[in-house]
Parts: structure tokens; C-alpha cells; sequence
């Protein structure tokens, strides 16, 4: 069947045209017009049949063939056949958020494949961070771990690393200002006869709706308790959307830099609060979003502050090497932990991934804005 899909796409351009498509091997890039580009489009990934809307001009490969939303794609991995689109899934949902681990010491080592890992043949990484495995396994009677991508490491070499309790809350305008607790020795105040009192321990991350401020304290609402200023990061309501944002239903993001608040907005509304990590590094402005990832590999090994942080989940590019995106190596969000990304934890990371367009779609595992339509806007303040 495959033979004769291929006979007939090559050799009949004028059959009928077919159904579907399927990958036979690895990722494939798409783009915006049956033409080879530096920056494609977005990216497919297999094990899954994409529906045909078109078939296109000869390419190097064969034919282009047009893919939904509307992308073309030139491969002699993607055959085309008789059976009806389907099976294709939201890889964003697939992306893995547990089982992280961090290098110890100075140096850990990496083999790219169990053949290197049987063999002794290591890949040296210098202060490496962060990895995503996917399963534990033996390696010539020696534990191992089966990296996201590729590769093995040494289990001594790694050490589990907890995911973070933190998450993003649903708000109205009616909630703010709220105050995300920060600090791990926070405790609720009273005052009585002049002087403030310390009572009750308050769990880090835990968020509450704020009042008036009184001498470096913050009363909480519907209730004779205050917290410390110091303790919180607190979120006030975001000032007016900006020109940008045109739909009064619209969906987009306002990052106060200053206290380290993401906002999620429908025009006006504010719909989620976010407590987030960035830097000053970070670059103030209005953008738009111009790539979306499910997951992406940060590697600098040559670099002085060197790190390798694999599968990276939710990357949301709006300027240059900026960009939004889970960070599963640290647990200090509402601080300024970053080199000028703008970090959340991988599950509000994924939220905002699919709140802000441009729209995933099922099979895709990266996507650019279709044409004639724009990403999502992000505005950074301080």
C-alpha cells in the first residue's frame, strides 16, 4: 500500500487526491508556503495521520502537500494513503512535569546511547542541571536514567529534585489586590496595644487577599490578621490594556517585572494570577508571541555560567531569546532567578500555554503564528 501511495503521488499527479498523510520517521517541519525557509512554521511528529487539504507544486522530496490549519509540508517520510485523519494527539498534554532530577558536584556524565553507556564512553557536562528522565533502567547491572530525549546518566551522578507546591490561582477583579507568600518563616500578625504580635505560621506559596497596609504590614481581608510586606509579593490590578489587544474578549498576558506577577487577561478581565520568576535582564515592552514549543533543550556548555537543561516544557518566544516557559530546576519563584526568561512552574507553564495563541493543534509539537493572524500579546511593565 505504501509503494503504490508513493507510485501514485509521483507518477499520477492528477488521481484523485488522498485522504491523509503519515509520518514513517522522526519529526517533520512544516511551513507557512510550499517553499523551504529558515524559520519553519511549526513541527509534526508521527504516530498519527494528518489530514490533506492540498497537493502542491514538485518539491525535492516529491510533492508539497498542505497539512491543517493550513501549513505545507516536502518529505519523503510523510507517505501518503487511503485511511481517514486520525489518532493524532495534543502532544502539549504528553509533555512530562514529574520525576526531575539536578547533577551533583562539579561534573556529571552523559553516554548518548546504551551501547557508549555499556562501553564506558561518557560525555562530559560541567555543573550540569536539570534533566527530565523518562525511566530508570539497568545498564550492565548499574542503575541508570533514560534521559527525555536521548542518552544515559548515571543515577549517582543525579539527585531527585521535588517539584514545586506553587500554583497560579483564578481570580476577579474583586480579589486584589492578593498577596503570594514568599518567604519559608511567614506568619500572620496582630496588633495589640501599639505593637505588632506574631501568631500563626503561614505555609510558603499559600496566597491570600489583601487590605490596607500599616506599617510594613499588610491587613488580610475578612480577617484581624496581617501579613508581613517583606513576606509577599503582592498583585494589584494591572493597568488598562494596551492598544494591541483589540477583541474585548481577547486573551492575553501582563507581567508586572517589579513584584514578579504574571496576569492572564481577557480584555480587561483578569482571569488568572501568576507568581513567576524574572530578571532584570528581562525586556520591558509589548510583544507578541512569534513561537510556541512544547518542550525545547537549553544548552550553553561553553558557556562561563555553563548549564544543560533538557526538555525544557511550554516555551512561549516573544522577543529574540525571550521567552515565557516552565522551569522545573528551581523552586524560587518571586525571585530573580533567571538569565532573562520569564519561569514558571511547569503546570502553570502548560496553562498559559494553551490560554495564549497562536492555538496548538493535534500532531503539532511547535507552531508560528498561522499567516494573516498574529501570536498572543505579552506585556512586561516594571
Amino acid at each position: 500500500m505504501i509503494l503504490w501511495s508513493l507510485f501514485v503521488s509521483i507518477f499520477l499527479p492528477s488521481a484523485p487526491l488522498p485522504p491523509s498523510g503519515h509520518i514513517l520517521k522522526g519529526d517533520l517541519r512544516v511551513y507557512a508556503t510550499p517553499a523551504v525557509v529558515r524559520d519553519e512554521a511549526g513541527k509534526i511528529r508521527g504516530e498519527g495521520r494528518y489530514a490533506i487539504l492540498a497537493r502542491g507544486e514538485r518539491c525535492h522530496e516529491g510533492f508539497w502537500w498542505k497539512i491543517p490549519p493550513g501549513y505545507w509540508l516536502c518529505s519523503g517520510w510523510f507517505v501518503p494513503g487511503n485511511d481517514a485523519p486520525g489518532r493524532l494527539e495534543n502532544w502539549s498534554a504528553r509533555n512530562p512535569v514529574s520525576g526531575w532530577v539536578s547533577g551533583k558536584g562539579t561534573h556529571s556524565y552523559v553516554a548518548a546511547t546504551m551501547a557508549r553507556a555499556l562501553g564506558g564512553s561518557h560525555r562530559r557536562m560541567r555543573m550540569l542541571r536539570g534533566f527530565l528522565p523518562v525511566d530508570q533502567v539497568l545498564v550492565a547491572g548499574r542503575p541508570m536514567h533514560r534521559l527525555y530525549e536521548s542518552g544515559y546518566i548515571a543515577t549517582q551522578s543525579v539527585e531527585p529534585f521535588p517539584a514545586s507546591r506553587l500554583t497560579s490561582v483564578g481570580v476577579t477583579a474583586a480579589d486584589l489586590p492578593l498577596g503570594f507568600v514568599v518567604t519559608r518563616d511567614a506568619s500572620t500578625w496582630r496588633r495589640i496595644g501599639g505593637k505588632w504580635e506574631k501568631k500563626e505560621a503561614v505555609a510558603r506559596y499559600s496566597v491570600r487577599s489583601l487590605a490596607a497596609a500599616e506599617d510594613g504590614h499588610v491587613w488580610v481581608k475578612k480577617d484581624n490578621v496581617a501579613l508581613r510586606e517583606s513576606d509577599l509579593r503582592v498583585a494589584v490590578a494591572p493597568p488598562p490594556p494596551p492598544a494591541e489587544v483589540k477583541g474585548a474578549d481577547e486573551p492575553w498576558v501582563d507581567v508586572d517585572l517589579k513584584n514578579q506577577i504574571l496576569f492572564a487577561l481577557r480584555g480587561k478581565a483578569v482571569v488568572r494570577v501568576f507568581l513567576i520568576a524574572a530578571a532584570a535582564e528581562t525586556p520591558a515592552g509589548v510583544h507578541r508571541v512569534y513561537w510556541k514549543l512544547v518542550n525545547q533543550t537549553f544548552d550553553r556548555q561553553r558557556d562561563r555560567n555553563a548549564y544543560y537543561l533538557e526538555a525544557v516544557p511550554y516555551v512561549i518566544y516573544f522577543k529574540d531569546a525571550y521567552a515565557l516557559h516552565g522551569a522545573y530546576w528551581h523552586d524560587a519563584f518571586g525571585t530573580a532567578e533567571t538569565h532573562g526568561c520569564v519561569n514558571l512552574t511547569p503546570a502553570d507553564a502548560r496553562w498559559l500555554f494553551d490560554f495564549l495563541g497562536p492555538a496548538l493543534p493535534d500532531g503539532y509539537i511547535s507552531i508560528r503564528p498561522v499567516p494573516n493572524t498574529t501570536g498572543g500579546v505579552i506585556r512586561l511593565r516594571r
